[in-house]
């Protein structure tokens, strides 16, 4: 199972994204980030010791040649949502945060959409 996670959202600043994270990530988990100043709250904010925040420099190096630490995962997963989003043209943009719900469930349970909804409701609603 790949799980994957992404947020709809308005804004792209700390104001808006730190919230995010706080409320679905879990404590103890890593991040990995370039270095763009919303991100800096999620070692600098309220909570600093409550994620291990690792960081890369774009502007030196892709991969930070120190700690390994990149965003290739992420900008791939993003690139892949894009191309869904435009293989579907002619779909409304109220539809957007929709399509990127149906995107992580796809990724989670694949392509046998009926035997994975199926499976998953048996694990959520245990039958005694």
């Amino acid at each position: 199972m790949r799980e994957c996670f992404a947020v709809l959202v308005d804004q792209h600043d700390a104001a808006t994204l730190l919230p995010i994270i706080y409320q679905y990530i879990r404590a103890g988990t890593t991040i990995y980030s370039d270095q763009w100043t919303a991100y800096n709250g999620i070692a600098n904010g309220p909570c600093p010791h409550r994620y291990n925040h690792q960081t890369v420099n774009h502007s030196l190096n892709f991969v930070d040649p120190i700690t390994s630490t990149h965003t290739q995962n992420i900008e791939n997963l993003w690139m892949c949502m894009k191309r869904k989003k435009k293989n579907q043209m002619g779909q409304h943009v109220t539809l957007l945060g929709t399509h990127l719900t149906e995107y992580m469930w796809r990724q989670c349970f694949g392509d046998r959409p009926f035997e994975n909804l199926v499976r998953a409701i048996q694990e959520k609603y245990v039958v005694q």
